[in-house]
């Protein structure tokens, strides 16, 4: 039952990201947004990815399952800043783990821009660029 919720969970934060970037106008909140649904696709790649280490596999998994939890260090029923503790586990685990798994490997997974995993990931992508998608 859980898994299931989890997975609901996962598609319909996939969805609604991916909707709200294609009709959203141009701007700093359509960038933001429009940079989730590339996170969520390196996610599911980097944990399918033999060259990904195994710990570097369950600090992200650790970071989601504290994003979807009802228990979280602020309650989610808080406006606004409910949601802010789950969006900054979900970011210091994706880099506390990228520190562990090669640059190429994340550019691989990255289906956007290297300058927007560059904001995820930190300046540890800043000399690699991914040519065919910038």
């Amino acid at each position: 039952m859980a898994l299931i919720a989890v997975l609901a969970a996962w598609a319909g934060v996939w969805i609604a990201a991916v909707l709200l970037a294609r009709f959203l106008p141009d701007g700093a909140v359509k960038s933001a947004v429009s940079v989730l649904p590339s996170t969520l696709t390196m996610f599911q790649r980097l944990m399918r990815s033999k060259s990904v280490p195994r710990r570097a596999r369950v600090i992200p998994w650790a970071g989601f399952l504290y994003a979807v939890s009802p228990v979280t260090i602020i309650p989610d029923f808080v406006p606004v800043i409910g949601k802010v503790d789950n969006v900054l586990a979900l970011i210091l685990a994706l880099r506390w783990s990228s520190r562990m798994i090669p640059t190429g490997v994340l550019l691989e997974a990255w289906p956007g821009k290297a300058s927007q995993l560059k904001l995820l990931v930190g300046n540890r992508v800043s000399g690699a660029t991914t040519p065919a998608r910038d």
